[in-house]
């Protein structure tokens, strides 16, 4: 009895002292009307929530206008009305929830943080931000210091935040047990930044996607966040949680980049980064390592750089388990990973989309560490998996690949491969003399490079080609390339059956090779297009350019001209067309 009265006396005083006070930020003098700076009424009411021994301010749906900085004191929250994010913001009109206009900090990074949750328990929920100076016309963009910052403090919680056209969403420094959750908007410079947090700190729900950016996809702002911008950061912070998270358009998606205090180690479940140019980065990590679960990672669209998975350095030297997660394009490497200390573990994946610089770069580079790659599956049917002369003991086991898993063992090292679905045949020297490549039949994944999913043969245009029916066709992407194996020094006549719509063509339109355009195409509709070439090596590329349009009415892929089959014929060659897509 005595035990149980003195934790209800506990609770009951945490109670008092979590919930003391419930204000209003209008009743402290706060406007609400997007022009009056409302800095010291949110400010007042704060800090008497904190003489009150903590509480809840609230702030109710308006536009707030605050040319200073906020500090949320101990076991305080500011509490704001938040319903999602929008598209884009309006301008005009009554607010969507609570709305702080800020200001505070504008071309100093390292300026005071717009809101600053200070001490144990203080926490920011339900509101949006946003930065009416910044201008999505410049780049780089215009730094401000972290939009929410907290440190040396325990359980602090941010939840239900938008940032709208922040330059750094949040940033944390020795804050334990601190909980981020449902954080939308899509900040230029970071998203969310955690060093220094020793004691399971928790990031759940978190979107960072263009909301509220006008700035064209292409256009300089979103290419230098594209290129530039980081989602998520984590340096030092221990048996870190990340959850159901996802972010489209940053240089880095998620960063684990480690600080002088030390490197991280912790856990990913459901998350993505789509349109990336490096989606996961292990600069630096504790000997624990990560596992990532459930992941799906997304090359920087129209890019020849982009990789999903990159562990370099000499310092990521710690256990990475990739699980059930999907790779897809364009991507140069699926995987690569480059730091003698690594362990790598891949279970489960599927690996597609890879080598967009047309050179044979493979799936998996495993160029230095220890690695397993186990029941995978490689839906291309290129190189697979390249094991680098430096790598260290490397299993290669119960893995699919289309037209069988090809490895291209270059270590002296150990390294087992076992149980992979075997190779097809190879292509003789006869075949290569002459054969016909099915485009969108299975296994023409070998001879194209990137081109969007097979589908049924037809003419766009609705008129009827019955020698159509049954076949099946492909929709190039960006400068979509064959590679077709080929005989140095042979001269070659190649046959290709194309249809162009009116949409895709301009004047460089056409099939180029050596740089020189061989297949002009001009004209809309379905055609067939030949030319003589001499091959140069053991494959020659032939690249397509056409202009890239957007079909429109929910179909948003980006298309160029529809391939159906590539005949290649040496000189002198009089046998019958080999099917290359058996081999």
């Amino acid at each position: 009895m005595k035990k149980t009265f003195i934790f209800a006396a506990v609770i009951t005083a945490l109670s008092a002292s979590l919930f003391a006070a419930t204000l209003n930020v209008k009743d402290f003098g706060a406007k609400g009307d997007g022009k009056t700076d409302d800095t010291a009424a949110f400010n007042t009411a704060l800090e008497a929530a904190n003489k009150a021994g903590g509480g809840i301010v609230n702030v109710p749906a308006a536009r707030y206008c605050i040319k200073g900085n906020i500090t949320v004191p101990m076991s305080v929250t500011l509490q704001g009305e938040w319903t999602t994010a929008p598209l884009v913001l309006a301008n005009e009109g009554d607010p969507a929830g609570t709305l702080l206009l800020a200001y505070a900090g504008k071309g100093d990074p390292k300026a005071k943080p717009f809101i600053t949750l200070q001490g144990h328990l203080s926490s920011v929920r339900g509101l949006s931000i946003y930065y009416p100076e910044i201008d999505q016309k410049l780049t780089p963009p215009t730094p401000y210091p972290p939009t929410i910052y907290g440190s040396h403090s325990d359980n602090n919680c941010v939840e239900n935040v938008t940032f709208h056209n922040a330059y750094f969403g949040l940033r944390f420094e020795r804050v334990g047990r601190f909980y981020i959750n449902n954080l939308q908007g899509y900040p230029s410079y970071k998203g969310i930044s955690i060093d220094e947090c020793y004691d399971v700190g928790r990031v759940e729900n978190c979107h960072f996607w263009p909301f509220g950016i006008h700035s064209p996809e292409q256009g300089e702002y979103t290419l230098w966040i594209n290129l530039h911008g980081t989602a998520f950061e984590f340096e030092r912070t221990d048996w870190q949680y990340v959850t159901n998270c996802f972010c489209f358009g940053y240089g880095i998606g998620y960063h684990l980049s480690g600080s002088e205090a030390g490197a991280s180690n912790g856990s990913m479940l459901c998350v993505g980064a789509d349109c990336c140019n490096r989606s996961v980065v292990f600069d630096n990590m504790q000997y624990m390592g990560w596992a990532i679960t459930n992941g799906e990672f997304v090359g920087r669209w129209n890019s020849t750089d982009s990789v999903g998975v990159e562990i370099r350095g000499d310092k990521a030297t710690g256990k990475i388990d990739i699980v059930n997660s999907a790779f897809w394009g364009p991507l140069v490497n699926c995987v690569k990973c480059d730091c003698a200390g690594a362990s790598l573990a891949l279970s489960g994946d599927t690996f597609c989309d890879w080598d967009s610089n047309h050179d044979g770069s493979p799936a998996l580079n495993l160029i230095k560490g220890r690695a397993i790659v186990n029941a995978c599956t490689f839906n291309e049917s290129m190189s697979d998996i390249v094991v680098g002369k430096d790598m260290g003991p490397t299993i290669i086991t119960s893995n699919l690949s289309r037209g069988g898993l090809k490895v291209t063992n270059l270590s002296k090292g150990f390294v087992r491969l076992n149980d992979n679905e075997p190779l097809s045949a190879e292509m003789t020297a006869k075949d290569k003399e002459h054969y016909i490549v099915k485009i969108g039949s299975p296994g023409d994944c070998r001879y194209i490079s990137p081109m969007h999913y097979s589908e049924d043969g037809n003419n766009p245009d609705g008129t009827e080609d019955p020698s159509l029916k049954g076949t099946r066709q492909r929709w190039t992407k960006g400068d979509s390339c064959l590679k077709l194996p080929t005989i140095p020094g042979r001269k070659y006549h190649v046959t290709v059956k194309v249809f162009a719509p009116k949409e895709a063509l301009h004047e460089k339109c056409g099939l180029y090779f050596g740089g020189k355009r061989i297949m002009p195409i001009d004209n809309a509709g379905p055609q067939t297009l030949e030319a003589d070439i001499t091959a140069t090596g053991d494959v020659s590329k032939i690249f397509i350019n056409a202009k890239r349009w957007v079909p429109g009415g929910g179909d948003l892929r980006e298309l160029g001209i529809l391939v159906r089959s590539v005949e290649m014929k040496a000189e002198g060659a009089k046998q019958p067309a080999a099917d290359a897509n058996k081999f």
